[in-house]
């Protein structure tokens, strides 16, 4: 994926979801398995309303500040008390993946283990490396002469 968006033009990637599963993380061992059984069906976004749109594991509490701005609108006193950095925080600390809106992107699907951080840029790189000469051999396939005078 790294690839893709580098050849679409872009300087770089954000990694969030994905790291947040490595060894080192202080995050609680049953947060990270909670994102290790998730796929990228499994989030949503919420936030719309007050134009600080996130996208969050799809668990009670983000279903919970949904149906808030469904109700209230962007009303941030009925919003932040289930929003507030202090609740997400005691839910990385102790594991429960319900109780607090948890930040978590669709990438999430490829956070498919716990390991060390070294691993997961290793993967990463030998992902990208992969990709490439996938791209390479697609490259020469297109100049092989069965292809001269082919046009798309």
């Amino acid at each position: 994926h790294l690839v893709a968006a580098l050849a679409l033009g872009a300087d770089g990637i954000g990694i969030g979801t994905r790291f947040l599963v490595a060894e080192e993380i202080w995050a609680h061992r049953k947060y990270k398995e909670r994102l290790v059984q998730t796929d990228e069906t499994q989030t949503m976004l919420i936030l719309q309303s007050l134009k600080k749109t996130r996208r969050a594991l799809a668990n009670e509490k983000a279903r919970v500040v949904r149906g808030l701005e469904r109700e209230h609108g962007p009303d941030i006193d009925i919003l932040f008390p289930h929003i507030a950095g202090k609740v997400g925080r005691a839910a990385y600390e102790s594991g429960d993946a319900e109780s607090a809106v948890l930040s978590c992107g669709q990438a999430v699907a490829f956070a498919d283990r716990i390991e060390p951080l070294a691993a997961i840029v290793a993967r990463l790189e030998t992902e990208a490396r992969d990709a490439l000469a996938r791209l390479e051999r697609l490259r020469g396939a297109a100049h092989s002469p069965a292809l001269q005078g082919v046009h798309a």
